[in-house]
Formats: structure tokens, C-alpha cells, sequence
């Protein structure tokens, strides 16, 4: 039994160091804002926000994130999501004012790791309702292959986010 108990108390303290911990966002960091338009379908019937449509709203900003900031050419790469981690903080209500700040924190060979945070205002204040990263990988259109990020959108990238 005491074997048992230390594997589990060793299985409980490991930490995982793969996904940077959403804590370490500041708004600060964040170059690129775009406000969100909520849907009354969005919500439940206790009026709150469902989980899965913040997804949706992470969806949004990042398209917006690639067409309007990086003017990605998605006629030579498509970009694809691998891994989504979210923290919730403070509900979201109809009739809110959302904002979503985002980044790209890392650039990898075909991997791109990026942060949002997911805001209201409520009295002209942003009040932080979630945390979130995705990690995202590049996708060659004609063979559905990964594939390196292409240069060009790499050094936009990197301009933009001055990596």
C-alpha cells in the first residue's frame, strides 16, 4: 500500500512543461484586438455562454488574426489546429461588449503556438472572462501533408508579433 501511495502522490506532482501556462499572459503582450459580435444562440438557457461556443469565438479572431494582421496566403498552406487548452475565468452574459487580444508566442519549423485572451467590458473596464492557447500546425493544400511554415508568412509573423 505504500508503494501505491507514493506512485500516486509522484503521478499527481508531475507537471507538464510541453504547454506554456496561460497564467503567463499579460494584455500588454498583445499587439492585435478584435472585438467579437455575440449571437443569442450562443447562450443556454440559464443565459450563460456554452463552452464550446468559446471555441467558436477563438475560431473567429484567429481568422481575422491571419487574414487582416499577417495576410496569410491561404491559396499555398492552410493552417490547422492541433491542441486547444482554455481557461475559464468569469462568465460571459448577453448583451456583453467581447474583445479577443491574441499572439503568436512561438514559431516552430510547422508549428505556430498562439495565446488569446478573451475579455469583456463591463463600466469601460476589460474584465479577463478566459485564457487560451492553440497550437497550430501547417498543412500543404494539395496533399494534406504538414509541411514547413512557408518564409514568407513566417517573416510576417515575426514582423508583426517582433519576434
Amino acid at each position: 500500500m505504500a508503494i501505491f501511495n507514493f506512485l500516486k502522490t509522484l503521478w499527481r506532482n508531475k507537471k507538464k512543461t510541453d504547454v506554456k501556462k496561460s497564467e503567463e499572459f499579460h494584455i500588454d503582450d498583445f499587439k492585435y484586438k478584435t472585438i467579437i459580435e455575440i449571437r443569442r444562440q450562443d447562450f443556454d438557457l440559464s443565459g450563460v455562454l456554452g463552452p464550446n461556443i468559446y471555441l467558436t469565438y477563438l475560431e473567429i479572431a484567429r481568422q481575422k488574426y491571419w487574414e487582416r494582421a499577417i495576410k496569410w496566403n491561404f491559396h499555398k498552406a492552410a493552417i490547422r489546429v492541433g491542441q486547444v487548452k482554455i481557461d475559464y475565468i468569469l462568465p460571459i452574459y448577453p448583451n456583453e461588449l467581447i474583445y479577443i487580444y491574441l499572439k503568436t508566442s512561438r514559431i516552430g519549423q510547422s508549428s505556430i503556438d498562439i495565446d488569446y485572451i478573451l475579455v469583456k467590458m463591463l463600466d469601460n473596464k476589460e474584465y479577463i472572462c478566459c485564457k487560451a492557447q492553440t497550437i497550430c500546425s501547417v498543412m500543404d493544400l494539395n496533399n494534406h501533408a504538414l509541411i514547413a511554415i512557408p518564409p514568407i508568412e513566417k517573416n510576417k509573423i515575426k514582423e508583426f508579433e517582433l519576434l
